[in-house]
């Protein structure tokens, strides 16, 4: 099979080719400027207005010329764009002015990290939720060490007494010590990590972002590769969240010794790394999140310490008149 013939051959297997076909899209376009592209057909230039826009990301045209005149401007002088380990004082002033619109309705001040997609950016905010559990996580284990050393070196003096709890009886410390950290290891085995979403969600085509996306299909399809994330979806009922928080909601033990007496203490803690949310939703159809139902995650996220994703890929930037949508609410 020659070059030509292999190239045939994939093409009667490209069905997204076919259906455009069918919906007469299947067009060639040669150029694009403001909201319109243009393609030739019979040696004519049709024009055609874009109403997909790049699927939001298009909100100033194509080629709008402020943009491409100061692109072309710092591909002449040359400009470095891709010096990775260097100051970027250009970044610091973007972070600032998006600082500064944040804060009309936020007292925090955000760090801008800047990626190319939308996807690529909810799998950044996802690994930054991951390594937030995992600190919290590390901060736990750091405490029953510190604990359980706290306690020996107390009653290294009654090495032969009894402890009794929970009706089992223990000889030594260190049994009651290996017990607690058993009983630790089966909880966090147990209770899996993941995420929580909003049904009808969509955060884009990249994995991790694709395991937050609620479509069945998908689910289906990528439940090999994401099987070691324990997701869950939620509609924008309040009592809903409560109960898959509180199902998801375990203790981590460590030991406690006051008056000659040693007793087991309890730290609540949660298998979920983070909740991601789209305060309009845009593939789900245009669906906006009650006030009452957005206050109410905000504040569990706060009480609980669990990170809150607010992916504005499609409705932010001004695109609802404020800079983010969830600054309305």
């Amino acid at each position: 099979m020659n070059r030509s013939e292999i190239l045939r051959e994939h093409q009667k297997k490209d069905h997204f080719k076919d259906i455009l076909k069918k919906l007469s899209m299947d067009k060639n376009y040669i150029r694009a400027e403001g909201n319109y592209l243009y393609y030739k057909e019979q040696g004519e230039i049709v024009k055609v207005l874009d109403l997909s826009g790049g699927y939001g990301s298009l909100m100033i045209g194509h080629n709008n010329n402020e943009i491409c005149n100061h692109a072309s401007k710092l591909l002449k002088n040359k400009i470095p764009i891709h010096a990775q380990i260097s100051d970027k004082p250009l970044v610091q002033q973007l972070e600032d002015k998006l600082n500064y619109l944040i804060a009309m309705n936020s007292d925090e001040r955000y760090i801008l990290s800047v990626y190319n997609t939308g996807s690529e950016t909810v799998e950044a905010a996802i690994n930054h939720a991951l390594i937030s559990y995992m600190a919290q996580l590390n901060n736990l284990d750091d405490k029953v060490n510190t604990e359980i050393l706290h306690v020996r070196r107390l009653i290294a003096k009654n090495q032969d007494r009894k402890f009794i709890i929970n009706d089992k009886n223990f000889i030594i410390p260190d049994d009651l010590f290996d017990f607690i950290r058993k009983e630790n290891e089966k909880t966090l085995k147990k209770n899996r990590i993941g995420f929580l979403a909003s049904n009808n969600s969509f955060h884009g085509k990249t994995l991790g972002a694709l395991s937050l996306t609620h479509n069945v299909g998908i689910m289906k399809d990528l439940s090999a590769l994401i099987e070691g994330m324990n997701n869950e979806f939620f509609t924008w009922d309040t009592q809903v969240v409560d109960r898959i928080i509180n199902n998801r909601t375990f203790n981590i033990l460590y030991p406690k010794y006051e008056n000659n007496t040693i007793f087991i203490e309890k730290i609540k803690f949660h298998s979920i790394a983070g909740m991601i949310i789209e305060s309009i939703q845009g593939e789900g159809g245009i669906n906006e999140m009650p006030v009452s139902f957005l206050k109410h995650i905000s504040k569990l996220s706060r009480k609980m310490n669990i990170p809150l994703i607010d992916d504005e890929i499609q409705s932010g930037m001004f695109r609802t008149g404020d800079f983010l949508a969830i600054q309305k609410k």
